[in-house]
């Protein structure tokens, strides 16, 4: 993405919403986290710093040249970016997408509340 196309999309999430604007563009991981950082006005190198990983995999991960993190990675830097639910679930229904995975809220409600036998039943699996 060119660095003109992101700010025109800084510049929209900052007139409406980064939750309106996800209803509305094809993000891809990256760029949804880069935007909420955007949003957050957290400097990149806290959250990399906090998250124990290296400046070049926290980077590689914006510009979707590295898979997103892993579940437990994911959790850590939605609690220190505090988005919305649309927001939460899109970044969670992106990296499952882009790692090949089950979206990590989802796979935690369903063993917090030991649904599996349920959802066995419910698709009849």
């Amino acid at each position: 993405m060119l660095q003109s196309d992101y700010q025109k999309l800084v510049d929209a999430m900052k007139a409406s919403s980064l939750e309106k604007l996800c209803d509305s563009y094809d993000f891809s991981f990256g760029l949804l986290l880069r935007l909420m950082i955007e949003d957050s006005g957290i400097p990149a190198h806290t959250l990399y710093e906090k998250l124990g990983v290296t400046k070049t995999y926290f980077y590689d991960i914006l510009k979707s040249k590295s898979k997103p993190p892993l579940a437990d990675k994911q959790r850590e830097l939605l609690a220190l970016l505090h988005p919305s639910g649309k927001v939460r679930a899109r970044f969670f229904d992106l990296a499952a997408k882009e790692r090949g995975e089950f979206p990590a809220d989802l796979q935690q409600h369903i063993e917090k509340n030991n649904l599996y036998g349920q959802l066995r039943k419910q698709f009849k699996l």
